[in-house]
């Protein structure tokens, strides 16, 4: 294999512009993540605290254990979150 093609510069221009913008802020932001006491759910949970999102989760062995099967009942959950916390940017289900 010979040598590869030289990238057209607009393409390095966008390639390190986006290697050196600055990550969006995500103070302020709300997420609900289902399945947060363990695991997989747990993790990503405090990822998103530790990045300053205000995070609710809805798993059903909490403290207010929600059936995550349920449609409606999901969806009272993530009314009574964007009423207590705002509204809701994120969903990891």
């Amino acid at each position: 294999m010979g040598p590869r093609p030289a990238r057209h510069p607009t393409h390095q221009r966008r390639a390190a512009r986006h290697l050196t913008r600055r990550p969006r802020s995500r103070l302020g932001r709300v997420a609900v993540v289902t399945g947060g006491n363990s695991g997989i759910g747990r993790a990503a949970a405090e990822l998103l605290r530790a990045e300053g999102v205000a995070v609710a989760v809805l798993d059903v062995g909490g403290s207010a254990p929600i059936d995550v099967s349920d449609a409606a009942a999901v969806g009272r959950a993530v009314n009574d979150v964007r009423d207590d916390l705002g509204p809701v940017c994120q969903v990891l289900l």
